[in-house]
């Protein structure tokens, strides 16, 4: 037996050197407990003496086995202020009370900071021992082999059967995606959530929930036809629907046991909860919104006349009720915040940025330069030729058609002058010179004039971007404006009605006509020179502002970048040819470019730095860059690569399916072309363990074809 002199790993060969860091080997010795005698390891009894020793410590039994002391040391070393401001504090108030004590009963001094330092360590041992047993990685990985749920014990080296399913009607890709989204686990890993037998009548599952680390108990049914379901961090409670009836259900998992469950709400159209799953908010079939708090009866917070209804996070209610804005906080009365509203944002904070008419009402008609005006307005009804005021049929007819074209002119006149009348009074929301206010729940700001709609705001509201109307500058042209339109006056009916529902569509003035769009960030607004393609728009903390601008390419749009903290009003091409982009922690922007091919895969960069080619699937795993490249349909597998700190990536397996990381090691599916793969336990790319085969899937694995993919 012998062990890494670092890490303290052991090994039951004769290793100089261990594979997880590097360092040289010990052999390890034993001494009889009882004369001193050394003897072999695995001996249990002396062969001196003949008395009976404990047993030595095996390979899997090491509770520190593989893992790093260097790391828990890292993590007592982040913590230590707090641990010594703790122990400081504990230790002051037992040293006074100690020393009281001690010159009552006559103890000498010396024995009261020799028990205070000896408490000091117990408690530090106890503590670093706590932390080491925190943040050691989980040894246990779940996977699916056709229609089964397996557990497999990478420190013990044992598999354990969690369920055996019943779903032999479908197919096993079906199975294994059903069986993916029905699989849940507690976040301290010792409940497991499952289901047995689906019913296709109505799509819903018996459930089922293990304990894990409790082998002799059976697994407990939660309920039966749940369609869909969530569980809390530590598992303790399950919100369910069942979609037999429309309903949404909470139930308590004991120990042992599961408790009544409860009828939420029935009916449901749309369904929000809080963290904790005791507030509730949701909205039924018949339009009508209700809410809910513990145990106590649901609470109608606003009828079916209510529009564009959001629940915010916190579960305060926003919504418009006849062009008025209102929030209604959770469990409470509802606030007026305005009238006259068209359009609003809101956050779960209670900052609600929206847009309501303004003082000036706009009427089609100033939008529409007048070139015909004069010539129409000089226009007279022509009167029709008398045949006995000619001398010649030929005369006659002549003035008859030169009459005939001017009545034609005549007519279409008096249509337009019809039309003028209709565009002078027509009028329409989208034609109040409106105004974009922000209301933090206390006041309101007024941020723009004649906005035509808030076009883009990220999660929290901290930025938006909006576009104006340049009513000044959008004018056009009457007779183009007559040309186009689908309706005009026929040339074979002299009496046929003007008929308005064919004019002016307001669409094309939007789509035809100049806005202006704005960035609204930290309290400024930045006009800045283009369209964006979408609603792909990132704010960094740095003040910068990326979206995309669609250039009619084929394989993507520009990235296009704008310093809205500078107050820069001109953008500026960050990259060509993105399909989609996203934004690290640290405000570097991470996209992917489109080939020219059908093989849909991409070229990787971060910044300006071209990472890889041929990527499929991005992954942020414990705050690691994993991705996929040269992914091959066929056998649903590629090479799964790490992107380092220093730039560079670095191979961790190749033909993979799938993987999940467990602190520094990876379970790797590998081929899955027919659902039926083999997962290995990778310590290093050269070391690696088969430790089960016919696998159909991972339980939370990351896959190259994967639509959780980061881009």
């Amino acid at each position: 037996m012998r062990k890494c002199t670092n890490c303290g790993k052991l090994y039951e060969g004769n290793e100089k050197f261990c594979d997880e860091c590097g360092s040289a080997t010990e052999e390890l010795k034993r001494f009889c407990e009882n004369c001193g005698t050394e003897m072999p390891y695995d001996a249990l009894f002396c062969n001196s003496c003949g008395t009976k020793v404990s047993e030595p410590i095996k390979v899997g039994d090491a509770s520190l086995n593989g893992f790093s002391f260097a790391n828990a040391v890292g993590i007592i070393k982040e913590n230590a202020v707090k641990v010594f401001g703790i122990v400081t504090v504990f230790i002051t108030n037992s040293f006074s009370s100690i020393q009281k004590n001690a010159r009552k009963h006559n103890i000498p001094k010396f024995v009261v900071p020799t028990v205070a330092i000896v408490l000091c360590v117990a408690i530090l041992f106890l503590i670093g021992f706590a932390v080491i047993n925190a943040v050691r990685p989980n040894d246990k990985v779940y996977y699916f082999s056709g229609v089964d749920i397996y557990e497999y014990d990478l420190k013990k080296g044992e598999e354990k059967t969690i369920e055996e399913g019943n779903f032999s009607d479908y197919r096993e890709n079906w199975n294994v995606g059903f069986l993916s989204y029905f699989t849940k686990m507690s976040e301290n890993g010792d409940r497991i959530f499952y289901p047995h037998n689906y019913n296709d009548s109505d799509g819903g599952v018996n459930l089922y929930v293990r304990f894990v680390n409790k082998k002799d108990m059976s697994p407990i049914k939660v309920d039966s036809d749940v369609s869909s379901y969530l569980i809390n961090s530590d598992g303790s409670k399950v919100l369910y629907y069942k979609g037999t009836n429309s309903a949404y259900y909470i139930k308590e998992i004991k120990k042992g046991e599961a408790g009544e469950r409860q009828k939420i709400a029935t009916d449901v159209y749309e369904f929000h909860y809080d963290d904790t799953f005791t507030s509730f908010t949701w909205k039924s079939n018949d339009g009508i919104w209700y809410s809910k708090k513990g145990d106590n009866d649901k609470v109608k917070i606003a009828g079916e006349d209510a529009e564009d209804g959001f629940v915010a996070d916190n579960l305060d209610f926003y919504y418009l009720q006849e062009d008025t804005l209102f929030c209604r906080p959770f469990n409470k009365e509802k606030n007026k915040i305005d009238t006259d509203v068209i359009q609003f944002l809101a956050d779960e904070s209670g900052n609600v940025y929206y847009v309501k008419k303004g003082a000036t009402q706009h009427y089609s008609y100033d939008y529409i330069y007048d070139d015909l005006y004069i010539s129409d307005a000089a226009m007279t009804k022509p009167v029709e030729p008398d045949e006995d005021n000619y001398d010649s049929w030929g005369d006659y007819w002549d003035a008859y058609y030169e009459y005939r074209d001017a009545n034609y002119a005549y007519n279409d006149k008096v249509r337009r002058d019809e039309l003028r009348e209709y565009l002078k009074e027509e009028k329409d929301d989208n034609q109040w010179g409106k105004e974009l206010y922000f209301y933090n729940g206390k006041s309101l700001k007024k941020i723009a004039d004649n906005i035509f709609s808030i076009a883009y705001a990220d999660n929290d509201n901290k930025n938006i971007v909006y576009n104006v109307c340049n009513y000044e500058n959008a004018k056009f042209y009457f007779s183009e404006y007559w040309k186009d339109l689908n309706y005009q006056a026929s040339k074979d009916s002299d009496n046929e009605e003007f008929t308005a529902s064919y004019v002016f569509d307001f669409s094309s003035f939007t789509e035809n006509n100049v806005h202006s769009y704005y960035s609204y960030h930290n309290g400024t607004p930045v006009e800045f020179d283009a369209h964006y393609g979408g609603d792909s728009i990132l704010f960094g903390n740095d003040g910068k502002m990326y979206y995309l601008m669609n250039t009619g390419s084929e394989y993507g749009s520009d990235l296009m970048v704008l310093n809205v903290k500078k107050n820069e009003s001109t953008s500026k091409v960050y990259a060509s040819d993105v399909a989609t982009f996203t934004m690290l922690d640290d405000n570097r922007i991470m996209y992917k470019t489109e080939k020219n091919d059908d093989t849909g895969l991409s070229t990787l960069s971060i910044d300006d730095k071209v990472i890889d080619n041929d990527v499929s699937s991005v992954f942020m795993v414990d705050g690691d860059i994993f991705y996929y490249t040269d992914w091959n349909d066929k056998h649903e597998t590629g090479t799964l690569k790490k992107y380092q700190s220093n730039g560079k990536s670095i191979v961790i397996a190749d033909d993979v399916n799938s993987f999940v990381k467990l602190g520094k090691k990876f379970v790797i599916l590998a081929d899955n072309s027919s659902y039926k793969g083999d997962l290995y336990y990778y310590k290093s790319k050269s070391n690696k363990k088969l430790i089960a085969e016919d696998v159909s899937g991972l339980f939370n694995g990351y896959s190259g074809n994967s639509y959780s993919s980061l881009l």
